[in-house]
């Protein structure tokens, strides 16, 4: 895969500095739909993608995704109503 022109790097939202801020905004991204880390992490400016894969792990031992085929990540069926909020706390 090929990393994102200049431009197209520049209209991406800065990846967070927070680790909670992070976990909401990759539970976001992979609303969206099914994402490798790899793919979640071109969707933010400086993010790297060891540490969007660590923390998509984390939110899948949490039940908040799950992984597909392919190492997908996808939001659980269970938890597609539950979000990740900046309080550090699951939200209906």
């Amino acid at each position: 895969p090929t990393a994102p022109d200049d431009a197209a790097t520049a209209e991406l939202p800065d990846w967070p500095s927070d680790t909670v801020e992070q976990l909401t905004a990759l539970h976001a991204v992979v609303a969206e739909r099914p994402r490798t880390a790899e793919e979640a992490a071109r969707q933010f400016r400086g993010a790297v993608r060891a540490e969007v894969e660590k923390h998509l792990e984390a939110l899948r031992v949490l039940g908040v995704v799950t992984g597909t085929e392919g190492g997908r990540f996808r939001i659980a069926s269970a938890g597609a109503d539950v979000a990740v909020g900046p309080d550090n706390q699951t939200q209906p």
